[in-house]
């Protein structure tokens, strides 16, 4: 099993693999340690139980062979992990959450592994490792040249030709728009995303952020992608994913494919690409 984990600005994702295949899933809002711990823990309990033990016929076979583990150190269930992480001071935590819990084979998203694409931007050392994991996650899924749009608290529209990384965009997202309009005036008040698509006009002033936020931010990343799709050969994919996927999908104005999972597919790939 591959357990990997994906911290963004707001929230930390992980998922489990058996076999290439995501048999479970967290999300956390609380952005502390402890939460990274026990998301580590649980997936460690998740693992299915221990084959029977062999007999001591074959026991003796593998000791004589030097195949059989010491004593009390039974071989982990999970064979390694996979992690990106935007905010620079949880990879420390993610590494030692990991290797605490036994995992020693660990791949950290970002342009020091082995990719599968090549990186044409001016620092790949500043890439974000969701980028990579995102782009990654397209090939995984057989894409090659792509448009690929994360809806997170920032918003990323990238650009995948061929075998190479060309770079992007990054806006911000619905929930820092509305940050912003709070804290850079004296009167607007601090408001959430609502549920839903909001009306134009707005009837109040919430309503009105509300309005300008979203279709803002439709607008930008509707932009964004026909400037993307314009460097690239016909008939190149649209992919979107993060939590903002839904809401916005409908109004970019081509044809997108929604890969909730797409960033964790892309981590998953990376581990299977740098595990040797």
């Amino acid at each position: 099993m591959i357990l990997v984990l994906d911290r963004g600005n707001s929230s930390l994702k992980a998922s489990l693999f058996d076999s290439g295949r995501i048999v479970k899933r967290w999300r956390d809002e609380s952005s502390s340690a402890r939460s990274l711990r026990a998301i580590v823990a649980e997936a460690i309990r998740a693992c299915p139980p221990a084959p029977p033990a062999a007999d001591a016929g074959r026991k003796r076979r593998s000791s004589k062979a030097g195949a059989k583990s010491a004593p009390g150190r039974p071989r982990p269930c999970i064979e390694g992990a996979a992690f990106s992480s935007v905010v620079p001071e949880w990879r420390a935590s993610i590494l030692r959450s990991l290797r605490a819990a036994g995992v020693r084979r660990i791949v950290a998203a970002g342009p020091r592994i082995e990719l599968p694409f090549s990186l044409l931007v001016d620092s790949p050392e500043r890439l974000g490792p969701d980028r990579v994991a995102a782009a990654a996650g397209v090939v995984a899924y057989g894409g090659r040249d792509a448009v690929i749009i994360d809806a997170g608290s920032a918003v990323t529209v990238d650009v995948l030709s061929g075998g190479a990384f060309l770079g992007g965009a990054i806006f911000p997202g619905e929930r820092l728009l509305l940050s912003a309009l709070h804290g850079g005036t004296a009167a607007l008040p601090r408001i959430a995303p609502a549920e839903g698509v909001p009306r134009v006009p707005g009837k109040d002033t919430g309503g009105a952020m509300l309005a300008g936020a979203f279709w803002g931010l439709a607008g930008a990343v509707k932009e964004l992608t026909r400037r993307s799709l314009s460097v690239l050969s016909e008939g190149a994919a649209v992919w979107i994913t993060g939590g903002g996927a839904d809401a916005l999908a409908p109004h970019i104005g081509v044809e997108t494919r929604h890969e909730p999972d797409l960033v964790a597919v892309g981590l998953h790939y990376l581990y299977r690409l740098n595990e040797k």
